[in-house]
């Protein structure tokens, strides 16, 4: 019927633990992918810097990967601040758990 306040807590770490894990996948993903928009800017620049012509249009393709690249890569930091505070919280419950444990069976 009603949930004691030792259940939700629990309840409450238990999804920090499955938030955490998809925020590392996300971030994973995100370096990842922003290594490559990064790798394939740098080519097309040395490409696109070694022809004979005018460059207008052409920098627009090195422009976009740096571009893209440089948000995935915000995305990532800010996925991995928020993966480090959740961390913090999970071991800041570790230790109160750790804590009430011992003073439990202190007691007895």
């Amino acid at each position: 019927m009603y949930e004691s306040l030792t259940d939700k807590v629990y309840s409450l770490a238990e999804r920090l633990e499955a938030r955490r894990r998809r925020m590392r996948f996300v971030f994973v993903l995100c370096f990842m992918i922003s290594s490559i928009a990064v790798a394939f800017s740098a080519w097309s620049y040395l490409v696109l810097t070694h022809q004979k012509g005018p460059l207008g249009q052409q920098m627009l393709l090195p422009a976009l990967g740096v571009l893209l690249g440089t948000m995935l890569l915000a995305m990532g930091l800010s996925r991995y601040v928020r993966t480090r505070r959740c961390d913090r919280c999970l071991d800041e419950l570790e230790r109160l758990e750790e804590t009430v444990y011992r003073e439990v069976f202190r007691a007895r």
